[in-house]
């Protein structure tokens, strides 16, 4: 049998919260001082996925898909670095349309539009391939420069399918 793991305070009551969503306890009637002890193997994998979940750490980095971080990581962020931070991010010189790449949250608000400029899982709705797939006017990007290979914007677009 594996180590025993007695939770406390908000692991406690997370803990307490998944004994009585597995039906080992009613709510009205069971309080924290019952709480069973857990066996780590079996029930410590959910309790931490619910305790993040309840105090809203859960972020991108613990529960994104290794190969979508691997990915992003290998084809998405140098082509970001090299064709768009320059000035689209917070080391930019002078910020362009007031949008920064270089994060999740920047991406999210968008730019002067105020729209979101990549929106996850929808390569249509995303202002973003559609300015390096050169199909906005005046807006295409990288401006004054050539439209990037089909290659780095099929996988431009990969990405945002994942989501």
């Amino acid at each position: 049998m594996r180590t025993i793991f007695q939770p406390c305070n908000i692991f406690r009551e997370t803990a307490f919260a998944i004994h009585v969503f597995l039906g080992h306890g009613h709510l009205e009637k069971a309080t924290q001082d019952t709480l069973p002890q857990l066996q780590v193997g079996k029930l410590l994998p959910l309790f931490l996925a619910f305790s993040a979940f309840l105090c809203g750490k859960s972020n991108a980095a613990t529960t994104a898909d290794p190969t979508g971080i691997a990915f992003f990581e290998q084809k998405v962020r140098p082509v970001l670095v090299e064709h768009c931070y320059s000035c689209h991010s917070a080391d930019a010189k002078k910020l362009k349309g007031n949008l920064y790449l270089d994060s999740k949250a920047g991406w999210e608000k968008g730019g002067d539009s105020g729209a979101s400029v990549i929106v996850a899982g929808k390569p249509d709705a995303s202002l973003f391939l559609r300015t390096v797939q050169h199909l906005e006017a005046d807006m295409e990007m990288p401006p004054k420069k050539p439209k990037l290979p089909d290659a780095v914007i099929a996988d431009l677009v990969a990405w945002v399918k994942m989501g």
